[in-house]
């Protein structure tokens, strides 16, 4: 097939592939994704082309924590047909049908419990008494998941 090149919209031109993609011609991110560098408000900034694209071929912004993403699971393909908006959940979902991640958030399986060290001080804090009667603080969890070291804990009032 002859290479034919297409501007899919205002300066980024695509190539198009017999299955249908277009693929561009721009550089690509270490991902896989074209990027493009525009002004906005007088700052540049590195943009995603397929984005730009759906932005364009939707006429509106792409709504917050919303993603990009090709039907085709080319990652350089531009074409406007090939690009759907898509939630965190859905898209997740979507990988994981697709056998690129192993989980997407749930298991039927309960997780094993590490057995904790020393007594608990606070609900969620633990800490071992030392020799000389102080405290110091293990592991404290907190609810967002992270998990806070500290050295030593001393009074409570």
């Amino acid at each position: 097939m002859e290479d034919q090149i297409v501007e899919v919209i205002s300066g980024i031109f695509g190539e198009i592939q017999p299955l249908g993609c277009m693929i561009s011609t721009l550089s690509k991110n270490s991902r896989g994704y074209a990027t493009k560098r525009r002004r906005i408000n007088g700052e540049w900034k590195t943009l995603t082309v397929h984005r730009l694209v759906l932005e364009n071929s939707l006429g509106r912004p792409i709504k917050p924590e919303y993603f990009c993403g090709p039907s085709c699971d080319v990652r350089n393909c531009i074409n406007p047909n090939h690009l759907w908006e898509v939630s965190r959940l859905e898209n997740s979902q979507y990988r994981f049908k697709k056998g690129r991640i192993k989980d997407v958030g749930s298991t039927s399986a309960p997780k094993p419990q590490k057995q904790q060290k020393g007594i608990e001080i606070i609900p969620g804090i633990r800490g071992e008494i030392q020799p000389n009667g102080g405290r110091i603080c293990t592991l404290a969890k907190r609810s967002d998941g992270y998990a806070i070291k500290c050295t030593k804990i001393l009074r409570y009032l």
